[in-house]
């Protein structure tokens, strides 16, 4: 049987349980997502262009300052913290 691989940016970024494994390092997920490592060429990009945008929302190009503001307040919502 195939796998199924997110092959979009925007499949990581709406995933909780990828925002939790970039943000929180959490362990338990990890040999879920580092399948990406050895993953197809598209599906490999977009995992690291979304830990990307994940690790560096403050000086991110990838999206318009509208998104880059929902998808920081969506994290820090889903970790409990309050955005600055």
């Amino acid at each position: 049987m195939k796998k199924h691989y997110y092959t979009q940016v925007d499949e990581f970024l709406c995933d909780d349980d990828f925002i939790r494994y970039v943000l929180d390092r959490d362990t338990s997920m990890v040999s879920r997502w580092e399948t990406y490592i050895t993953a197809p060429y598209r599906a490999h990009h977009a995992f690291l262009t979304a830990c990307d945008i994940l690790m560096h929302l403050d000086d991110c190009s990838f999206l318009s300052s509208e998104e880059t503001a929902r998808l920081k307040e969506r994290i820090f919502l889903f970790l409990g913290k309050k955005s600055r």
